[in-house]
């Protein structure tokens, strides 16, 4: 089910989106985006995705401006950490950087988010140590990385 985003929810994203922009090259943070879109598409898509999954789920958006590379995206109200993921692509897939694999503790839970803004779809959703296994890391011509396919995901 695709889901557009309000006029009000397009003006909130678009200028979080450009404040972290604006933030994280100040500050010498790397995008790790996987992909040939430029940094401001990726950063208004990513919120993008990220308020859909909080407006599903019924959870506030991290509206934080402030240098920052990785983390989490959403905190449900149990604790668990969320991860969201956007691909502009239809029949896209579930990634995540090496870096992941590496981090102490890390998200619990990633989400899958497919379109462009201000039009989405939220394809699933799997835990952690679903993603972040050796027989999941794929290079699909951006490096290594892990990959799961859509029909792999837990549905919402």
């Amino acid at each position: 089910m695709e889901i557009e985003l309000t006029n009000i929810e397009q003006r909130l994203i678009k200028t979080v989106a450009r404040e972290r922009y604006k933030c994280a090259r100040n500050n010498n943070v790397k995008n790790r985006k996987i992909g040939e879109q430029s940094n401001e598409t990726t950063d208004l898509d990513g919120f993008g995705a990220e308020l859909v999954v909080a407006k599903k789920l019924n959870l506030y958006p991290d509206l934080g401006v402030s240098p920052r590379s990785g983390g989490e995206d959403l905190i449900t109200y149990k604790g668990k950490t969320i991860d969201v993921k956007q691909t502009s692509y239809k029949n896209g897939r579930l990634l995540a950087t090496l870096k992941k694999g590496k981090e102490k503790g890390g998200s619990d839970i990633f989400v899958l988010v497919t379109g462009t803004f201000p039009i989405y779809e939220i394809i699933g959703w799997c835990y952690r140590r679903e993603l972040i296994k050796k027989e999941n890391i794929k290079d699909l011509g951006h490096g290594l990385g892990y990959v799961l396919d859509q029909d792999k995901l837990r549905k919402f």
